[in-house]
């Protein structure tokens, strides 16, 4: 297992702390009685909800980055053997944050209790299983488009070609990589069929967990209903 001697808080996800460091102790302290009950989070909506009810005065777009920050941390603290309370103390007294004394001392005492909720740790080791792949998609997308066939440039085009352009970017070693992907009617049928397959795979498997009492996770980034 890797090691890591020390981590700094990315400059994109400063602010957010820092506003979460700013906050009366009575809303921190509600914030992990939130993620510390004997509720499991089985997903990352779920995780959010309980953070946008309890840190009502932050946008939607900050909450997203405050979820993402918890998890990144809870993952970073069980994949590198980095202890938390060791990693909150050195998150909080991050030179970016520009905190005061009693600031960093309310954030490093905040993030140990929320990094070690057995709740947050779990979910942050299913989204780390989950990305244990050499390619991850990251997002796609078709775009379909005609091309003329012409048997002389000078003359009216024979006809169309129909093509549709698959996109994928995947992120790849920490990088996002776009590969493109020509398909025809068949091939679109074809890659219909499969789609049906594995959701069919997917119930199947749903109906075994449920009857097995094992709960499922969800872990995709964006909404999950």
């Amino acid at each position: 297992m890797a090691t890591l001697r020390s981590v700094r808080v990315p400059n994109a996800v400063a602010p957010v702390l820092r506003k979460f460091a700013a906050l009366r102790v009575a809303r921190q302290d509600a914030l992990v009685a939130s993620l510390s009950g004997d509720d499991r989070l089985l997903s990352i909506s779920q995780l959010r909800q309980h953070v946008a009810e309890v840190l009502t005065t932050f946008s939607e777009e900050e909450i997203s980055e405050f979820v993402g920050s918890l998890l990144s941390l809870a993952s970073l603290a069980g994949s590198h053997n980095y202890e938390i309370e060791r990693l909150a103390e050195d998150i909080a007294n991050s030179d970016n944050l520009e905190l005061t004394q009693n600031g960093t001392a309310r954030l490093a005492t905040a993030l140990k209790r929320i990094l070690g909720a057995p709740a947050v740790a779990g979910l942050a080791r299913a989204f780390d299983v989950s990305q244990e792949h050499e390619r991850v998609v990251h997002s796609q997308r078709i775009l379909t488009d005609l091309r003329p066939v012409f048997a002389d440039p000078a003359t009216e085009p024979l006809g169309v070609v129909v093509t549709h352009m698959l996109r994928i970017e995947a992120v790849v070693d920490g990088r996002v990589v776009a590969t493109t992907f020509a398909l025809d009617s068949a091939d679109l049928q074809q890659l219909r069929e499969l789609l049906d397959r594995a959701n069919a795979k997917e119930s199947t498997l749903d109906g075994l967990m449920e009857r097995a009492s094992l709960p499922r996770f969800s872990v995709a980034t964006e909404d999950d209903d």
